[in-house]
C-alpha cells in the first residue's frame, strides 16, 4: 500500500478510461456506490505523484481519504462495498477467507 499525500476528499476510484470493459463495470457499479468519485487515470494520474502512471495503466487503484490507497482486486472489492450488501460480503470474504484472495 502507498499512502497519499493529498488524497482526495472523497473515496475514489481510479480506472483505466480507454478500456471499454473498465468503463463499463465502473458506471455500472457506480450508479449504486453513492458518496463515491471515480476518475480515468489518464486525467488522475498527476495528482498523486506517489504512484507511478506505469502503475496506473496496469491495475485500477483506490484511494481513500485517510491517504491509504489500493491497488487491483483490493480496489474493486473496496470499490463494490459501497455498492450493496453483496459488494460489502465480497470484499470481507476477500479480506478474511484463506485463499479467497488468491483467485483475484
Amino acid at each position: 500500500m502507498i499512502r497519499i499525500a493529498n488524497p482526495p476528499a472523497r473515496a475514489t476510484l481510479i480506472y483505466d478510461g480507454e478500456c471499454g470493459f473498465c468503463t463499463r463495470w465502473v458506471e455500472r457499479i457506480g450508479e449504486h456506490a453513492g458518496e463515491v468519485d471515480t476518475q480515468p487515470y489518464q486525467s488522475a494520474s498527476g495528482q498523486y505523484p506517489e504512484i507511478p502512471r506505469a502503475a496506473f495503466s496496469e491495475a485500477v487503484h483506490w484511494l481513500e481519504p485517510s491517504g491509504e490507497s489500493y491497488r487491483g482486486a483490493a480496489a474493486v472489492f473496496r470499490f463494490a462495498s459501497h455498492a450493496g450488501t453483496s459488494g460489502r460480503l465480497a470484499l470481507r470474504a476477500y479480506e478474511i477467507l484463506p485463499g479467497f484472495a488468491l483467485g483475484s
